[in-house]
């Protein structure tokens, strides 16, 4: 079976990181073997180290004092050897001073002249209370074993013994020792006090509890020399407060040594053993005896670095490489690349830390593979990509609308570059047959939509989007359905894909009122895709044509042909003398009527037909024109036009013969539905965009009567065409007048509404934008 890119890729990976992580375990392993041969791992963990090691340097102990064996002692007291006695004069002089111990690191493996002298002052000085600590190493016997070489038996009495190896790297470089050898401890630690045991670390305890007299002559039994506890040491940030035997011996001034643990050695260049380290100085020498003070130092103060075991540490390394491999899964090359330095630098930090918290976990191995998972992961990557593009486009070559327009032998002969320039060619053309389809449905003259066959929106025109908004606007609107995104936006209930096998046509009306065709047409595939291509058909203009149409026919057969009836009625009936004296005023009543009828029509009509005639005009002398027109229908039915509260200047645009006509219907209307000595006001009021229904600086045209009033379930419907109230049906009128306000008023962008007055009446208004 086939594997899809994505499975291909996620097989990819798992192999990739577990050979990764693997490497990376046994890697650490080995660089955790100190017996190992110097290796690479071992230089680049070294180096690190090194680096690092800055950040957990100690200051020297406070109460160690150095006596060195220098230059000017050679020349105070001879050439080296000395007399022992002058070593004993020494034991002595540092007795008597009340010092707390003698570390001396000085061999004294064969007997020689003044041996009792200097075994008197040793002894003298442990029945003082002083501790002293003599060096041991080891020698190898004519038969090619090792053995201890122990001082002798006559000066180290009671003496503490200790070894005074360092270990060399393969780079020649000291950075530590072991706590324990052939079953003595270090000189350094034979050295501290046993007053401060219970401060030590762990380790270093360890390492006193095992150093037994038993153990050690079971091991030379076995001519065995084990090296247990390796510990690394913490370099000294400054020097180690020193004094030359000479000065000492002499008693110069100055000195103080009482309290002081004190290390007697050679410094003197050529005389004993120097060593190369990271400890003191990697740029010079050190002697054994400044490394023993070092060591001392990192101890006293519990900074000794102790190597993370094999297990936590590969655990660490493998942990870390997992996770650029997660990383470099889940993100793009570029990104992959420095989310790989980013873990770089977080191995590094992690050294540091394990470092400076008294621990060293080696991190070359986890750097070397982390450093290595970023080009590994890109090739396998690369490959699978490569392998996939070269099988897309031989997919493609067989498609006829993606087919190649270039001859074959323009193509690379190479065949990786071949077919990804057939790739290339095939998604050029797959392009150019999307924008065809996005311009094909953008030029259709209706909003429309194309759904997959999970009824999710793949295309839309622009006509859909002003229409009923854009479902593709984010990506969680594009994972919405289309059927439930119209619904819920539009009220329009659109069946679901799998309902409609062929063409279908509805009609539905959606919440704002207009009427819409819905044509869905399905498209099927040969491999058994299919998409629904919806066209939404606005019918509004032409419902509400035939809407007017029927009004109008209703008008015509019902409103004007009623008082035509009734005007021939009158005049059949002529001849009756009877009926003859009325007939004149009855006729002129039904005439009037239907003039009325006729009027009104034809003024809504033109209303909203004909073209407006934008000009600035002034509000408040339209309002006086209109009431000046209204003047003798005031008077006749004996009410007053209150036109007191009008502005100076009330600058709208419109056309001024429209806007004076839906005036002075407003206040015809005020007259007809008030009664006698009642007062109809005129107002003109500016308003703030705040303020206004319009959202912008607008003005307010009103009028309010002293009538009955409509109820508030009315004053929705008086701006409807040929609607009268129940309440006023005695009262004259056609229904057509506040219609044409309504209309005039939407033509200019403005509103018209009715309001209940509080004391009765009513009040109606007319809203148009101003000017400013």
């Amino acid at each position: 079976m086939l594997l899809t890119p994505g499975r291909r890729m996620l097989l990819e990976w798992v192999v990739l990181t577990t050979v990764l992580v693997s490497l990376a375990i046994a890697a650490t392993l080995h660089s955790m073997r100190i017996e190992q041969p110097w290796s690479s791992l071992h230089r680049s963990d070294a180096l690190i180290r090194d680096t690092l090691s800055p950040l957990a340097a100690i200051p020297p102990s406070a109460e160690l004092l150095l006596i060195e064996i220098d230059q000017p002692s050679l020349e105070a007291f001879g050439r080296w050897p000395w007399p022992r006695s002058i070593h004993a004069a020494m034991i002595q002089r540092l007795t008597a001073e009340g010092v707390r111990a003698i570390g001396f690191d000085v061999l004294f493996p064969e007997s020689a002249d003044h041996d009792a002298a200097l075994s008197s002052a040793l002894g003298a000085a442990l029945q003082a209370g002083v501790k002293v600590v003599l060096p041991i190493t080891i020698a190898q016997d004519p038969g090619g074993l090792w053995s201890p070489l122990y001082p002798v038996r006559s000066i180290a009495g009671e003496s503490q013994l200790g070894h005074v190896h360092f270990r060399i790297d393969g780079d020649g470089l000291v950075r530590g020792l072991y706590l324990q050898e052939g079953g003595f401890t270090a000189f350094a630690l034979s050295l501290v006090s046993r007053t401060k045991h219970a401060q030590l670390q762990p380790i270093v305890q360890n390492a006193l509890k095992d150093a037994t007299p038993i153990k050690r002559d079971q091991l030379f039994a076995k001519a065995q020399w084990p090296l247990n506890q390796f510990v690394l040491l913490t370099p000294l940030n400054s020097p180690v407060q020193r004094i030359s035997f000479a000065s000492v011996f002499r008693r110069d001034p100055g000195v103080t040594l009482k309290g002081k643990t004190v290390l007697i050695g050679a410094t003197a260049s050529g005389l004993g053993d120097q060593y190369a380290n990271s400890v003191i100085g990697a740029s010079t020498l050190s002697s054994g005896v400044e490394l023993h003070a070092a060591a001392y130092s990192a101890i006293e103060q519990a900074t000794l670095i102790e190597p993370l075991r094999s297990a936590p540490a590969a655990i660490l390394a493998a942990a870390l490489v997992l996770l650029t491999m997660i990383l470099l899964y889940r993100s793009s090359a570029r990104v992959g690349l420095l989310l790989t330095l980013a873990t770089l630098a977080l191995t590094i930090l992690i050294a540091a830390i394990s470092l400076r918290s008294g621990g060293w976990w080696p991190p070359s191995a986890a750097l070397l593979l982390i450093a290595s998972a970023y080009p590994l992961w890109s090739w396998r990557r690369l490959e699978a990509a490569t392998a996939g593009l070269v099988r897309q486009a031989q997919t493609l070559a067989f498609e006829p609308l993606l087919s190649l327009s270039t001859p074959l032998e323009r193509l690379p002969a190479e065949q990786v570059s071949r077919s990804i320039q057939q790739l290339q060619y095939a998604a050029q053309r797959s392009v150019e047959l999307r924008r065809l389809l996005q311009s094909t449905l953008q030029n259709l003259p209706h909003p429309a939509v194309l759904t997959d066959q999970s009824n999710r929106p793949v295309l839309s025109n622009e006509r859909f989007s002003a229409a009923f908004g854009e479902p593709l606007k984010t990506t969680a609107d594009y994972f919405q359905l289309l059927p439930n995104w119209l619904e819920e936006n539009t009220g329009l209930r659109v069946p679901a894909a799998q309902d409609h096998s062929k063409p279908q046509a509805l009609e539905q009306r959606d919440k704002s009122g207009r009427d819409w065709l819905i044509d869905l047409v399905p498209m099927r595939y040969p491999d058994g895709r299919w998409w629904t291509l919806i066209q939404m058909v606005d019918l509004s203009p032409i419902r509400a044509a035939q809407r007017e149409r029927e009004q109008t026919l209703r008008f015509l057969s019902h409103d004007l042909r009623s008082p035509l009836l009734a005007i021939l009625t009158l005049v059949r009936d002529h001849s009756d003398p009877a009926v003859a004296q009325n007939l004149l005023p009855r006729i002129d009543t039904y005439a009037q009527r239907s003039l009325e009828l006729a009027d009104g029509f034809v003024q809504l009509a033109r209303a909203e037909n004909q073209e407006i005639r934008q000009e600035t005009v002034d509000l408040a002398d339209l309002m006086i024109e209109a009431s000046d027109q209204c003047y003798a229908a005031s008077r006749a039915q004996s009410v007053r036009l209150d036109s007191s509260r009008l502005p100076v200047d009330a600058l709208v645009n419109g056309d001024a013969q429209l806007i004076r006509r839906a005036l002075v219907n407003l206040i015809d209307n005020a007259i007809k539905f008030s009664p006698p000595r009642a007062t109809v006001s005129l107002s003109v009021q500016p308003f703030e965009a705040e303020q206004s229904p319009l959202s912008r600086q607008s003005w307010c045209a009103s009028v309010s009567d002293q009538g009955k009033g409509l109820p508030a379930d009315e004053l929705a419907k008086v701006f409807e065409p040929f609607w009268r109230s129940s309440s006023h049906e005695d009262r004259p009128g056609v229904g057509l007048g506040l219609s044409f306000v309504r209309v005039v008023a939407e033509r200019h962008g403005g509103l018209a509404r009715a309001k209940g007055e509080s004391h009765g009446g009513a009040r109606f208004e007319l809203w148009l934008a101003s000017t400013h």
